[in-house]
Formats: structure tokens, sequence, C-alpha cells
């Protein structure tokens, strides 16, 4: 069986990850696996870059097009960008002419596939979303519900003016996506949406969630790893990941910030670490000891971080299934969030971390007090098995194949 995945990139960005971890897993398995992209970070040989040497500018000529084109739309929704998909790359040609058995969609945005373009994939086709994109308009996240009714004149919010981008590129998809395709969701959340959904309530469904390599990502020697990164050995350290974490208002910046000013009440004697940039030049006082370690890139050092603290602070407002998360729970380190999207599945309160009501800044900061001073190996050690039962490649991997073998 050939399967190809369908990514913009390879490695930047979470869904590309969730899409090459998930290219590799199935390998792993004996399925003859490749990916197509339209931007190669990694030396993976299986790894194909579809963009041509006559039209290697291409792609991101139309991916400029595709922003200025959203332009037309005024939004304060600032949840990614939008993308309208409407210019073709003419890649479906290629994709049906593939000796591809199965053809797996991830994130196609950035003028990659246009909707017409995915309409014309003649191969059967497995989609795992990795955001709300596919289901509503240009918009890849967002708090409004056009999405369960279906966009209408009479029914566009108030923040928005301009030419209702939205309500045009959801009707596209309306129009030309007659044939249902096999979606799945990595997180329960983002499935209830689609369930929910007026565009694919009736399309078949399946929640199978993003994996890991769990012998990359894996429990390591808390000591050794806080020397590496020239952390204080005995201070209770709590991590948080600012990749794009101040930008995009989902990641729930301004809400850690809220927290641990009430916090700071209860106890000063812990610190915070900072991965995903370096130091600013005028750092933001958060009431702590801050520690930035900058971005990691390699997934062996990145576990080492983890490992070398005691709690992960993931504030989202937002989100499907954060890789994040997941790395954080196979390391063994607990996590507080609020009750938010995927985090559902991933955290169990009081076994695997804390999950505080939504955007209750006093629970939060209970749900940090309790994490970090209880410092539980127990706590570890459920937050390693949930990761191994639940997120291992080979367990996900399996419920791709079998899905694969029911489509050819």
């Amino acid at each position: 069986m050939k399967v190809i995945h369908i990514n913009y990139y390879d490695t930047k960005g979470g869904a590309a990850i969730a899409a090459f971890r998930i290219h590799n897993a199935i390998q792993k398995q004996g399925i003859d696996s490749f990916m197509w992209v339209f931007n190669s970070k990694s030396n993976d040989s299986k790894v194909i870059n579809c963009r041509s040497r006559l039209t290697k500018n291409f792609p991101h000529m139309k991916r400029i097009l595709g922003r200025l084109f959203s332009k037309v739309l005024k939004t304060q929704n600032r949840a990614m960008y939008h993308s309208p998909a409407i210019f073709s790359s003419k890649l479906y040609k290629k994709i049906n002419h593939s000796d591809a058995d199965i053809i797996h969609l991830h994130w196609v945005a950035g003028e990659m596939l246009s909707i017409i373009d995915i309409a014309r994939i003649e191969k059967p086709i497995v989609w795992t979303f990795h955001d709300m994109w596919p289901f509503c308009g240009s918009e890849h996240y967002t708090e409004d519900y056009r999405w369960l009714e279906g966009y209408r004149k009479n029914n566009r919010p108030s923040y928005e003016s301009g030419f209702d981008l939205n309500y045009y590129c959801w009707h596209l998809k309306q129009k030309y996506w007659k044939k249902p395709m096999n979606v799945v969701t990595p997180s329960n959340w983002l499935g209830e949406c689609v369930s929910k959904s007026f565009l694919m309530r009736e399309w078949p469904l399946k929640i199978i969630p993003n994996c890991i390599d769990t012998e990359i990502f894996k429990p390591r020697d808390k000591f050794e790893s806080r020397k590496l990164f020239k952390l204080p050995l005995e201070k209770p350290l709590l991590l948080f990941g600012a990749v794009g974490g101040r930008s995009d208002s989902r990641k729930g910046f301004k809400h850690l910030k809220e927290s641990l000013s009430i916090l700071k009440k209860k106890t000063s004697d812990i610190e915070l670490v900072i991965f995903g940039e370096e130091k600013p030049k005028f750092p933001i006082d958060y009431g702590y000891k801050t520690h930035y370690v900058g971005k990691i890139d390699d997934e062996k050092k990145l576990s080492t971080l983890f490992s070398g603290c005691d709690a992960i602070a993931i504030p989202s407002t937002q989100d499907n299934l954060p890789n994040v998360a997941v790395e954080a729970l196979a390391c063994g380190l607990p996590i507080i969030s609020f009750r938010v999207g995927g985090m559902n599945d991933i955290v169990t309160h009081l076994q695997t971390g804390y999950i505080a009501e939504n955007f209750d800044h006093a629970d939060f900061a209970n749900g940090l007090d309790l994490i970090l001073n209880k410092r539980d190996i127990n706590i570890s050690l459920l937050c390693r098995q949930s990761a191994l039962d639940k997120y291992s490649d080979s367990i996900v991997a399996k419920s791709y194949i079998d899905l694969y073998k029911k489509l050819v």
C-alpha cells in the first residue's frame, strides 16, 4: 500500500510536525509512505518538494497573493491568518497521476491546494484536520458559530466588515465538496465540531490522536537536565512555551501572566523557564525569576528540557491537540491548562496535571501551586504511562492503517 501525505511544510509548525510523525510512524509498520510538501526542512528521502525548478517561486507568490486577497476582509479575529484557497496549484493533476492508493491530506492552506483543487482529487482521501479551516470559511480558528448554522448574510459577526471572505469561501466549499471525504481529528473537541458543522455533519469521522516517538520523548535525569540548561538544581521550575505565545491570542499568554500575579501572593519559591524565544531586550516582569532558553529544534534536547522542569503551563484558550502537551506528557511532566479543546483529552485532572475552569485565573494559579509544590513522582509516572497508552507511534499508526485498509 502506498500513501502520500500532503502538507505545506514537513517539519515547520505544529501541523507539519504532527503530519511528519504520522508519516514516519506508518513507515515503521511497513507502509510505503511519502510526503509531498511545498517547503521542505528535513533531509528525509521520502519527503518530496513539489516545486519544480521552473516554478520554484510560484507557490511563495501564490501564498502572498492569498494573504493580500484576505485583506479585503476586515476582522478582529487574529487567530492565525485567513486562507482563501482560491488560487489553483494544479497539484491535483500530479496527485491523480500518481500511483498512490491513499491521499492523506493535512494542512494544505497557504494556497497549496485550492478549494476546487481538493474537489478534483480522484483518489481515496483521508484528511486529518489540524484546525477548523476545512468546515469554516477562510478562518483557521473562530469563536463565532457560523460554521454551525451555515454562512449567511444575516449572521455575520459584528467585528467583521468589508468583503465577506468567510461567506464566499464557505459557499465555494459547499458547492464543490459534494462527495464526503474521510475525516480524522486528533481531538474529541475538534471531532465534535465537525459532527455539528453544517458543512460536514454527515461526513465519515474518526478520532485518531497525533503520535509521538516515546523513545525520544521520555523522562531523563532531572539534575543532569538542569545542569545542561544552567538551571537551579533545587527550585521548583515552571515551564512555558512562548513560540507564538504572545502574538497568538489563542495561546493564552495574558491568562498566564494574570495567574502568576495571583500565585505570587501564595508562594515566591518558584522560578519560570521560557523556551521558544530568546531573552527580550526589555523582559516582561512575571513576578518570578525567569530563565530564557531560546528556540529548541532538536527533539532530544527538548525532551531533556521537559525532564528538568516540574510542570508546564499551557493556558490556551482554543487548541486542537498541541504537540508540546503530548511531548511534555511523554517526558513525565504534569500540565496545568484550562478546560478547552484537546487539553481535555491529554490531561486527567489531579492525575496527570490540573484542569482549571475556563479563564479562571485564581483556579489556574491554584493548579500551579498544587502541582509545583507536590512534585510527586507518581504524577510523573502517570503522565508517562498515559502517553504510552494513547500517543505511542505504533498505536496511532495501527489506527490509520486500519482506516486505509477499509478505503482500498
